[in-house]
């Protein structure tokens, strides 16, 4: 994985799919209260949900994902030739250190990938594509009943300069949208 392939900018609209369930839980989120006995009172807004890493229908989303995570991270580790290294300039003592750092971390994603690592990961996800109608999608959510493909202006996603929003998420929203190898409508 280069730079390039993460700070490219996102498509203008990315969708999620989903069945009837899911779509119900993402519209039925209460604003403000309904006044009792009051017909069309109270609001929704749809909040769309992280799901917890080990309760995906596809385990590969996590692998693919981690999978972005430790290139990038080896890239900040040796950097291509010609670029600045992110690390910063210092100490080659703290230099070493902070790479050792960054390979341990390597090695727990590999044992995450592996389903060596012991520990729970707190980690939740969400999952888009570039393209709102993909078969294998439509047969992964619609479960023959059919489903729903939403799509996301990614304009409204949070930014890095987002007050209620870490750095993180947006790096993640970025790596996360990268095309994944089994895209392929089968």
């Amino acid at each position: 994985m280069t730079t390039a392939q993460v700070t490219s900018p996102l498509p203008e609209t990315l969708w999620h799919y989903t069945d009837a369930a899911g779509l119900i839980g993402i519209l039925s989120n209460e604003d403000v209260a309904p006044t009792p006995g009051v017909v069309g009172s109270g609001t929704f807004k749809p909040i769309l949900w992280a799901s917890a890493a080990q309760f995906l229908n596809d385990r590969r989303e996590l692998v693919h994902g981690l999978e972005l995570v430790k290139g990038h991270i080896e890239e900040v580790i040796d950097p291509p030739t010609g670029t600045i290294s992110p690390l910063g300039t210092v100490t080659p003592t703290l230099m070493n250190a902070k790479k050792d750092f960054l390979r341990e971390l390597c090695r727990a994603i590999d044992a995450v990938i592996e389903r060596r690592y012991e520990a729970y990961i707190h980690c939740c996800t969400i999952s888009f594509s570039e393209d709102p109608d993909v078969l294998s999608q439509w047969r992964a959510y619609g479960g023959g009943l059919g489903g729903f493909s939403i799509g996301f202006n990614t304009s409204q996603f949070p930014t890095r300069t987002d007050r209620e929003r870490t750095s993180a998420a947006s790096a993640y929203t970025r790596l996360a949208t990268r095309p994944t190898p089994w895209r392929e409508n089968y």
